[in-house]
């Protein structure tokens, strides 16, 4: 499955993982033992452990697909260029 759909998934799934900087909960700097309770791994332990990646070729993909759907906008935007009246004027 590709990386970005399934990190996305997963936040949804378990928002306590999610980091506070991209507007999730984040742990508030708690440990699971802190915690008391049991909760989700980090997607990057949870996704290399299915996967049997390593912990850096899912952070590397991760941040590939993240990188990813950006230049995807940029382009869009890049083709959608001046109107046709302002290419005209031109």
């Amino acid at each position: 499955m590709h990386v970005g759909k399934r990190k996305e998934i997963y936040e949804r799934l378990h928002p306590e993982t999610k980091a506070t900087k991209a507007g999730g909960p984040g742990r508030k700097k708690r440990t699971q033992c802190q915690l008391g309770t049991e909760t989700a791994p980090a997607f990057i332990d949870d996704t290399a452990k299915k996967t049997g990646k390593g912990r850096s070729s899912v952070t590397h993909r991760a941040k590939r697909a993240k990188d990813c759907v950006v230049l995807a906008d940029i382009v869009t935007a890049a083709r959608s260029g001046p109107s046709r009246s302002r290419r005209a004027r031109m």
